[in-house]
């Protein structure tokens, strides 16, 4: 198998899916939708924002501006923590818990949508290769630095 051509045939097609797709589908899986998911599913149910920098990749200035608007909307607070006083806590209000279940269905009902569109025999399939792919342990042959 040429696994370089089925290589350029993935990137182009991932690609094309991020250029006609990404809005519909991913659009604000950067921003505030991210750290509102995360925050609803990890278990401490606080996080600093440095914590939140790391666990997203997004930079320490896009995550103040995303905690920004969503203590305005009233979906996050952020305290002081009382184990380390130089510390801001971020915790998820209810109506940051509401609003990350709204996106979720929002989301699920995208990738039905699409699934939909592919088929079930294609949807299946390709969930099956993604939870393979998923538990993959034996990652050290990707060098992500290329």
């Amino acid at each position: 198998m040429d696994y370089q051509k089925l290589a350029e045939r993935y990137m182009e097609s991932v690609l094309l899916i991020q250029k006609r797709w990404r809005k519909k589908l991913f659009e604000d899986l950067q921003g505030e939708v991210l750290i509102l998911q995360h925050l609803d599913e990890c278990e401490t149910k606080s996080h600093t924002p440095k914590e939140l920098s790391e666990i997203t990749g997004l930079t320490t200035a896009r995550i103040a501006a995303i905690l920004n608007e969503l203590e305005d909307k009233q979906f996050i607070t952020r305290e002081i923590d009382k184990a380390d006083r130089r510390q801001i806590l971020v915790k998820l209000t209810e109506s940051g818990r509401y609003e990350a279940l709204k996106n979720r269905m929002s989301f699920k009902g995208n990738i039905q949508i699409l699934f939909s569109l592919i088929g079930e025999k294609d949807a299946s399939e390709f969930v099956r290769i993604i939870g393979k792919i998923s538990a993959l342990d034996n990652l050290e042959k990707i060098n992500y630095t290329n």
